[in-house]
């Protein structure tokens, strides 16, 4: 029922967008046929370079959530799927934000790149200097990115201070996790 409403060009998007987040759990059902496993991975291939509403990061967030399946697409597959979205101007902040996660989460050292750009320019969307300290944190470099992370410690808006506090945070409890 999920893939009919995506494939109806009648439907709502809102409603559309709702059935794109519930094919992973779909997806995991044991008694789905493979058949049916193969046409969800392909929609979600297909939706992650859809640029309508969230779709894109929707389906890129679903593949990620997968990626462990034997029918995944593999790892290559999804920084590419990613890395489109970050190149774009035609796919929404929303679904950049996403794309820059999971590429970071995937180990992809371009996104890396891109999310220390997007940290070192202050004409970024606070919306997008946010999840790039963030996946600074979770991807990077602590010696080489902390001190990049930490120019922004007496940031003018709080929202961004607080994203430096919580990566100062975490890293050093990942500091003292190792030495321990």
């Amino acid at each position: 029922a999920l893939l009919h409403v995506l494939d109806d060009p009648g439907a709502d998007l809102l409603w559309r967008d709702y059935c794109l987040q519930k094919l992973p759990m779909a997806f995991e059902q044991e008694a789905l046929p493979e058949k049916r496993r193969a046409a969800i991975i392909a929609s979600l291939v297909e939706y992650a370079g859809d640029v309508r509403v969230s779709y894109s990061g929707t389906a890129l967030l679903g593949l990620y959530r997968l990626r462990e399946s034997p029918h995944a697409p593999d790892r290559q597959i999804l920084v590419k799927l990613a890395t489109n979205i970050l190149d774009h101007r035609k796919y929404a902040l929303a679904n950049k934000i996403t794309a820059l996660q999971i590429a970071v989460l995937l180990g992809d050292a371009d996104a890396l790149n891109q999310a220390r750009e997007i940290v070192e320019t202050s004409a970024e969307p606070i919306a997008l200097k946010i999840p790039a300290i963030a996946a600074l944190e979770q991807g990077g470099v602590p010696l080489h990115d902390m001190p990049l992370i930490e120019s922004h410690s007496e940031d003018l808006d709080f929202r961004v201070r607080r994203a430096v506090q919580t990566a100062r945070n975490n890293l050093m409890q990942l500091k003292y996790s190792h030495e321990n």
